[in-house]
């Protein structure tokens, strides 16, 4: 019975997803991109740099050689989600291309976790003060911005890259919920950190809600298409 309510609570989920992706991009290219912003420069240029430097890497087929750092981020936080939800956990394995971590009855949050959270990014936010101690130098506050668009950067470049490569997460809930829900996800993070640090954060969720209620009606006629 369960199992039955949720297939039809995905239906509009769905909608949802796909209408929030669509809104988050049509609402980044309304943001005030030549607005004078260091902070957001800051951001932008570390997130191009690192997703330039992944594609170049990923194309000329040397991706494996940050790869271990991927397979760290992953299983940890399978790990630590499944820890949350005080799931029942086994063996957790890590290797330089691919790992894995047992758990008992894991739930989407937990198989879809690694394309959901930025692991790097929050690393970095949470030791930050301690390497502001510890390096106790002026332009901290630059070097912060750069790594949170590094380690994003990182996080949605291999997001993407195993999106490409039908990773078997994907099929635990349908492959086209979990591919919207976290195309969603990261694009509604990404546009948040894009309106802060382009000191647009009180204008950004407005912003956001006009172009979510006009793409609602749009997606569902599509769902409906292709249902």
């Amino acid at each position: 019975m369960k199992r039955f309510v949720w297939k039809i609570v995905k239906i509009p989920l769905r909608i949802a997803f796909l209408s929030i992706a669509i809104a988050c991009v049509q609402a980044m290219v309304s943001l005030p991109f030549t607005k004078d912003s260091q902070s957001f420069g800051f951001f932008i240029t570390a997130f191009g740099f690192v997703a330039i430097s992944l594609l170049g890497m990923r194309i000329f087929k040397i991706l494996d050689l940050v790869l271990p750092l991927y397979v760290i981020c992953h299983e940890l936080t399978h790990l630590i989600i499944a820890k949350m939800f005080k799931k029942e956990t086994g063996e957790l394995m890590i290797g330089l291309k691919s790992g894995y971590v047992e758990v008992k009855d894991a739930n989407l949050l937990i198989v879809l976790g690694p394309y959901l959270v930025p692991f790097y990014t929050l690393v970095w936010i949470i030791i930050s003060p301690l390497v502001n101690l510890v390096v106790q130098n002026e332009s901290f506050s630059e070097m912060f911005l750069l790594g949170i668009g590094g380690t994003y950067a990182f996080h949605m470049i291999f997001t993407a890259d195993k999106i490409c490569e039908a990773q078997p997460d994907f099929d635990f809930d349908g492959r086209v919920f979990s591919i919207l829900m976290i195309l969603a996800a990261n694009l509604l993070t990404i546009y948040f950190c894009m309106a802060l640090f382009l000191g647009e954060i009180t204008h950004c969720i407005p912003q956001l809600f006009s172009a979510f209620k006009s793409q609602w009606g749009l997606c569902m006629m599509v769902y409906e298409l292709f249902a």
